[in-house]
């Protein structure tokens, strides 16, 4: 028998082939499956933004039910079954560290109190994957974090001329201000991640957050005097704004999780994206001046995300999945807050992180190859009209902390990217090996 994942649910095939059926509750998201020793039980995360609700699940093939939860986590975890007279454990992520717990798969319970592996591990928060893994023979394999790589801001003129500014650094999420005289970005110094505001005329970076918690994904209230920003803190992101003279930060609201996108035109709202229960990302919005409850904007069975509003707040250009296929840049019309209606256009089958030329007339966006590309658009009464795409620039640009890794000039003639110094982006890390690990363990 396979288990495996889908947008169904956690699904079981005969290993010999047939028809799929669902393994457990019908909707009932769950990732990550593992057998446990009878061939009849096993495991499975079920991601949720409830605490009470996600984490890792024991279920049993015999029952299509959605099983019984015996970790709360926000990542998957292992097994691993008794070996030489120990018992079988199973381990988890917890900030970083992996940590290893007695576990009767027979009972389906923890027992004891668990103890460290390795720390540092690599992985981001809300990842339900983390990098390692075990043998049957009782080895198990891991990668730490390393530090990213110093990267550097840099023009790329349509022309190729290149041109670089400001100090290096390990930096991300860039936006240039609406006069684009300023850049507000991420910079981390230490364990800090904090936004930074870099001034063009006098080749200055002042820090504008000073919170412990890493913040990313910065974006530009019409005016240029805010900031709005979003904030990691355990499970929860934070969308706040903060005047660049100084003032104080202002909380807008909190999400189970996802990442800032764009500040309309017009100044009224925040549009954001956010982990669905399937762990899909969909788009809503929220009020820039009340916070309050999102407001779904864009959902669908698929993902979207990466919003940018087009400068006369009329359309909205986003990334989004087309089922299985890879992920496609479209616009919408902008429904002023409220649930979007009518119909998509398509205007590249592959990219990301689309970015409006200041005039509306052009969007930009990249391909996984690292190229800048551009297409023309021509919005009217019937829709949108799309031109050719054509290549801008080529780019190493790395997208660190949030997807707006580049940002385009107020004549459309260069692109402001966050480039690796190395030139392309930082190496991996090793790979950990321990042998016998369970002898570490008291």
């Amino acid at each position: 028998m396979i288990l495996f994942a889908s947008a169904k649910g956690l699904q079981r095939v005969a290993a010999s082939g047939g028809t799929p059926a669902v393994a457990t509750k019908e909707g009932v998201p769950g990732y990550y499956p593992l057998f446990l020793p009878d061939g009849e039980h096993f495991l499975y995360f079920q991601p949720s933004n409830d605490p009470n609700v996600e984490g890792v699940y024991a279920a049993s093939l015999r029952e299509r039910s959605a099983g019984t939860r015996i970790l709360a986590t926000n990542h998957k975890a292992l097994y691993a079954p008794p070996l030489a007279g120990r018992p079988g454990y199973l381990l988890w992520l917890r900030d970083r560290t992996l940590l290893a717990q007695r576990f009767d798969a027979a009972r389906l319970t923890l027992e004891g109190e668990a103890a460290p592996v390795a720390d540092d591990l690599a992985g981001t928060g809300r990842a339900m994957n983390f990098p390692a893994w075990l043998s049957a023979s009782g080895a198990i394999s891991f990668r730490r974090r390393t530090e990213r790589g110093l990267a550097r801001m840099v023009w790329i003129g349509s022309n190729g001329k290149r041109e670089s500014v400001g100090p290096e650094g390990i930096l991300g999420g860039v936006r240039m201000s609406p006069d684009r005289k300023r850049a507000a970005l991420v910079r981390a110094e230490g364990a800090n991640r904090d936004i930074w505001i870099y001034d063009f005329a006098r080749s200055l970076m002042t820090r504008l957050t000073f919170d412990p918690a890493p913040d990313s994904t910065p974006v530009w209230s019409p005016d240029g005097r805010e900031v709005a920003y979003a904030r990691t803190s355990d499970r929860t992101v934070q969308i706040l704004k903060r005047d660049i003279a100084g003032g104080v930060e202002q909380t807008v609201r909190t999400s189970g999780g996802g990442g800032l996108d764009d500040w309309s035109p017009d100044g009224a709202h925040l549009l954001f994206s956010e982990r669905t229960r399937t762990n899909l990302s969909d788009l809503f919005v929220a009020s820039a001046h009340t916070g309050g409850d999102r407001l779904t904007w864009l959902a669908t069975p698929n993902t979207e995300a990466e919003a940018s509003f087009s400068p006369d707040g009329k359309w909205v250009a986003y990334a989004a999945t087309e089922g299985a296929q890879k992920t496609g840049i479209y616009i919408r019309a902008w429904t002023n807050g409220k649930a979007s209606s009518g119909g998509q256009w398509q205007v590249a089958p592959l990219g990301n992180h689309p970015r409006w030329r200041p005039d509306g007339k052009e969007l930009f966006y990249q391909t996984a190859q690292g190229k800048i590309m551009t297409v023309g658009i021509t919005a009217g009464p019937s829709g949108i009209e799309a031109g050719t795409p054509r290549e801008f620039a080529a780019t190493t640009a790395s997208f660190n902390w949030g997807a707006w890794n580049y940002d385009v000039s107020a004549d459309g003639q260069r692109v402001l990217a966050l480039e690796p110094v190395s030139g392309g982006q930082p190496a991996a890390g090793p790979i950990d090996v321990i042998l016998n690990w369970q002898a570490m363990l008291k």
